[in-house]
């Protein structure tokens, strides 16, 4: 018997009403970050071969098996597939918003940019948590590994268990989380294996990358600090009195309406792009490294070589 099914999905565009005929082409495709995307997607569709293909494949005693683990990696994998995906789109959305901007008013094209590129930093930046995520839990596939990391970070054992939705399971992956970094670094040295400590660095790399930082510092204004509003504000973000050079004030300066210029659509867009670009770049590398890891540690997952450019 023959099941057909859906492995992996991009959407176009997030407009319902689009179709092949009225679909706008953007000047900038990114037809690689799709195919990141979609590749990544694929490997959920895994998760029981990959099993039975490492129970086949582990050296030690039956009862050391880690089972559901790999699957739950596969898993992740595809989620953050999805999630790669969905930043792709909502990008591409980005720019023919930006192309037809003629056809309405600056604020409309300004509000509409910007909703759509922290859409996209949404999605990409939390496809680096699935990354770190994934990254974390291969390393655990290693007993001294596992220990470590359930050591140093006071964690019981079953925090790590595959399908736990303890917030202790999970961990953010950030240019200013330093600490999990550095812990993922010594348990992929207690693996002993290159593969494992090259799949460390890639998430490393990524958080030292200077167009992922300006996403991730991005987004923290746009969603945990004093968003800019998109129209002209009578609230700058820089206050209304103004003082002297030794802190006295001085004057009130009355603003009816100006424009914040941390507010450019085209600002917010360009770090949007270049920060999805730099993510991208990580997916590419870790896939293989992923691949080599796992079966470094004995076991097996279920991959098809990553498609040439």
């Amino acid at each position: 018997m023959t099941f057909q099914y859906t492995s992996s999905m991009a959407l176009s565009t997030l407009a319902w009403n689009a179709t092949k005929e009225n679909m706008i082409a953007t000047n900038h495709p990114r037809i690689r970050i799709r195919t990141t995307g979609m590749t990544w997607q694929e490997v959920a569709s895994e998760g029981a071969t990959s099993e039975l293909l490492s129970a086949g494949s582990f050296a030690g005693p039956p009862d050391q098996l880690k089972v559901n683990h790999v699957n739950e990696i596969t898993g992740l994998m595809g989620s953050a597939g999805e999630q790669i995906a969905l930043a792709w789109t909502a990008e591409q959305d980005v720019q023919r918003w930006n192309q037809t901007k003629d056809q309405r008013d600056k604020f409309h094209t300004r509000m509409g940019v910007r909703a759509l590129a922290e859409l996209a930093a949404h999605f990409c930046l939390g496809a680096t948590h699935n990354l770190g995520n994934t990254v974390l839990r291969v390393m655990l596939l290693h007993d001294a590994a596992s220990a470590y990391l359930a050591t140093k970070n006071r964690k019981k054992d079953f925090a790590f268990a595959p399908g736990s939705e303890s917030r202790d399971a999970w961990t953010t992956v950030s240019p200013s989380n330093a600490k999990f970094r550095a812990q993922l670094k010594e348990a992929a040295r207690l693996t002993q294996a290159a593969p494992c400590q090259a799949l460390a660095d890639v998430v490393d790399v990524l958080c030292a990358d200077s167009a992922f930082i300006a996403l991730d510092e991005r987004r923290g204004t746009d969603f945990h600090r004093h968003r800019p509003q998109s129209l002209d504000t009578g609230s700058p973000r820089d206050g209304a009195w103004q003082s002297t050079p030794s802190g006295h004030w001085r004057s009130l300066q009355w603003h009816v309406a100006s424009p914040d210029p941390a507010a450019d659509e085209n600002l917010v867009a360009d770090t949007v792009a270049a920060g999805l670009e730099a993510v991208a770049d990580a997916f590419e590398s870790a896939y293989p490294l992923i691949i080599e890891s796992i079966a470094a540690l004995g076991y097996r997952i279920s991959l098809r070589p990553y498609p040439s450019a």
